[in-house]
This record gives structure tokens, C-alpha cells and sequence, in this order.
């Protein structure tokens, strides 16, 4: 899993700092588990990150969402506009139906102005979104 995963283990080793993120995977705080893996889970007093979520279909995304367990947190980070199926839809989609059953999820959408990777990813953004690719 580690190839697919790279991108947010070197966040948490950068927030946590490498000792501690060491200490974290090997005392299992830190947990990686595949989707396809995750039915019959149910992830108590967990905070649940999963990335790229704009790549998942309504079933993933139930199949997700249905494992919140007692004191967890979920949060589902995903850029449809960088979507490799449908757009990132169900995604979307799923934030439309959370909104209309009046559940309480807060969603944070970023824009253009809160790229931190580099001037240049944000000049291509802009570039991207101006001509419509």
C-alpha cells in the first residue's frame, strides 16, 4: 500500500516528525487499511482520513461513511477537478445528499488562492481553469 499512500504518509511524518510517526505506526495509532478491507469495521474514537475521495463511487463511499463508530471523525479529501473517473460525481454527489437530509457535515472547499505547493502548481491552476481543461 505504501506506493498509493506516500502522499499522506509524508504529511503525517512531517507533522508528526519521523520519531513519533515511527512510534504511531508501530504501536498501530496510525492505521492503514484499504477499502476493500474495511467491511464489518467500525472505527471508534478514530480519526478516519481518507485521501483522493473525488476516485470514489457511491459504494466505496458507503461503504466508508456507514463505519463512523463513537467519538470519530471523518474526512474525505478529494479535488474533483483532479477526478481519474466521472469527475469526482459521487463525491459531489454525496455532499449534495448530506446537505439535503440536513446532516450536519461541515465541508471546507479550497480555491486557487490556497495552494501552498508552489507558485508555479498555482499558475498552471489558474491556466487550467481559465481554459477549461
Amino acid at each position: 500500500m505504501t506506493p498509493w499512500l506516500l502522499p499522506m504518509l509524508e504529511v503525517l511524518k512531517k507533522a508528526f516528525g519521523p520519531g513519533k510517526f515511527a512510534y504511531m505506526i508501530e504501536k498501530e495509532q496510525i492505521e492503514i487499511q484499504p477499502i476493500e478491507t474495511i467491511r464489518g469495521r467500525s472505527y471508534e474514537d478514530a480519526l478516519i482520513l481518507v485521501d483522493e475521495s473525488q476516485n470514489l463511487n457511491m459504494d466505496e463511499i458507503k461503504a466508508i461513511t456507514t463505519r463512523i463508530g463513537e467519538n470519530s471523525k471523518l474526512v474525505l479529501m478529494g479535488d474533483p477537478a483532479q477526478s481519474d473517473v466521472k469527475k469526482g460525481e459521487d463525491l459531489l454527489r454525496f455532499c449534495s445528499l448530506v446537505e439535503k437530509a440536513g446532516i450536519e457535515v461541515p465541508v471546507v472547499e479550497f480555491g486557487v488562492n490556497d495552494i501552498v505547493r508552489s507558485d508555479i502548481v498555482a499558475s498552471l491552476v489558474k491556466m487550467y481553469i481559465k481554459e477549461k481543461v
